[in-house]
């Protein structure tokens, strides 16, 4: 699945429009309806590093881009390619009590430009996670 990776102005507008447009709400939603991949494929996880790095550096003109925005985009870039990428949300308590929220991308379950040891001291907020099992302090 090599191929090229979406333009920078194509990843600036998409970002400038996750982050200032009518808000993350409905892509959240949307994005947990769509159909997600339990098969690897080296091709599609190079790929996604790939277009995940670009946005990174894309992300450096947009003010204010978050993790849920760069999330977002990576997984709308990764759709429109016909990559089945998922999107994941957690949470984490920090020491001093403040809760602190994360976005990030897995394709079969494999973390995209994440360190999978930070990801796992976080509570899943993914549908059908049983959260009554997930211990949060």
């Amino acid at each position: 699945m090599s191929g090229s990776i979406p333009s920078r102005p194509a990843l600036v507008l998409k970002l400038a429009w996750l982050r200032y447009g009518p808000g993350n709400a409905a892509a959240v939603r949307a994005a947990h309806q769509q159909p997600v991949s339990t098969t690897r494929n080296a091709d599609e996880l190079e790929w996604l590093s790939a277009v995940a790095g670009a946005i990174r550096l894309a992300a450096r003109w947009v003010p204010g881009s978050r993790c849920l925005d760069r999330s977002l985009a990576l997984h709308h870039f990764a759709h429109a390619r016909g990559v089945l990428a998922a999107l994941r949300l957690g949470v984490r308590r920090l020491p001093d009590g403040q809760v602190t929220a994360h976005a990030w991308i897995t394709l079969a379950g494999e973390p995209i430009g994440e360190d999978p040891a930070a990801l796992s001291t976080l509570l899943p907020l993914d549908p059908g996670i049983d959260r009554g099992t997930l211990p949060f302090d």
